[in-house]
């Protein structure tokens, strides 16, 4: 930031000596040596700046450029540990063949820990074993602060034909880390 900040302080620089010699150049010179002047007052107010904006757009720094590493296996152990807990969890398929089937998620989660939990995701993944068809949804959720209590109702949306039984696998995660696995046969 401070680098940009100085580039910014030597065009501000550079502009005012470039406005100081064509105001100079008008009021001090006569016709010939004026445009000179002029020129040189305007290649300072106007190319230098410009090249130095160019120069910085160039250099900024890259979004997204940066190596990420793979969490360590203590911070692994650290998240898993701290997991919510979840109960009451129902799984249903509701709908019918000219609106469609959807799986329908209920669960309660519970922050039994003295931590915030934060980042905290669920995937649904539904398989239907006649048609070998498979659908999968990601949800965020809320942050969970200490002893915080949550309802949750997600739903996926299956399409309209549906065979006889589907299996339905719940992962639960938190900062990108499974923390809790669930799973569930309709049918």
């Amino acid at each position: 930031m401070s680098n940009v900040l100085e580039k910014r302080s030597i065009s501000v620089a550079f502009i005012t000596a470039g406005a100081s010699i064509i105001v100079a150049s008008i009021y001090a010179l006569k016709p010939p040596q004026q445009y000179y002047f002029a020129g040189i007052g305007a290649f300072f107010l106007i190319a230098v700046p410009s090249f130095i904006g160019a120069w910085n757009y160039r250099h900024r720094p890259q979004q997204g450029t940066y190596i990420i590493s793979s969490p360590s296996s203590a911070y692994i152990a650290s998240i898993q540990q701290a997991a919510p807990t979840i109960r009451d969890d129902k799984v249903e398929i509701q709908g019918s063949l000219l609106k469609g089937h959807k799986c329908i998620v209920t669960f309660k989660m519970k922050n039994n820990r003295n931590v915030l939990l934060d980042r905290l995701s669920v995937r649904i993944e539904v398989t239907d074993d006649g048609r070998s068809r498979s659908w999968s949804k990601e949800f965020d959720l809320p942050d969970l602060l200490p002893g915080e209590n949550d309802d949750h109702r997600l739903s996926v949306g299956l399409g309209r034909r549906l065979s006889e039984r589907q299996k339905v696998v719940l992962v639960f995660e938190r900062d990108r880390i499974e923390v809790a696995r669930m799973h569930a046969t309709i049918g």
